[in-house]
């Protein structure tokens, strides 16, 4: 009886990050080609390195939680030092100065959105594995 609690309990497990599956990355090109109207082969470009850095980053980060010492659990760390940036690029990819020229909206939403693929990496990785 217990594995089927267990089982039924696990049913929606990670429901929140498979959601959008690989409509996420279009979803959010589309988001920001309509809020901030920048230029789609930019945003291809942000994307497209944002995806290269998290072909990147993935081993990496399984290969440095694997390793880590800590006194909580070797994976918590790495979860819970991912918060903080997790929120801070959020904020800055939705809610941008206003006062910057479109060249550098560029450059803050390429800097914000490869600042989130790390830090998604830095909880995603430790915690699947």
């Amino acid at each position: 009886m217990e594995s089927s609690t267990i089982s039924t309990a696990g049913g929606g497990y990670g429901f929140g990050r498979r959601a959008l599956g690989p409509w996420g990355g279009f979803l959010t090109g589309t988001a920001i080609l309509i809020e901030y109207a920048i230029a789609p082969a930019a945003i291809g470009v942000i994307l497209g390195v944002g995806r290269v850095w998290d072909a990147i980053s993935d081993p990496l980060a399984g290969h440095l939680s694997d390793v880590s010492k800590a006194r909580r659990g070797r994976r918590r760390a790495w979860m819970y030092a991912s918060a903080l940036p997790i929120l801070a690029s959020t904020v800055m990819l939705w809610a941008p100065p206003t006062f910057i020229t479109e060249a550098t909206l560029v450059l803050w939403v390429g800097f914000a959105y490869l600042l989130y693929e790390t830090a998604s990496t830095a909880f995603w990785v430790p915690h699947g594995a």
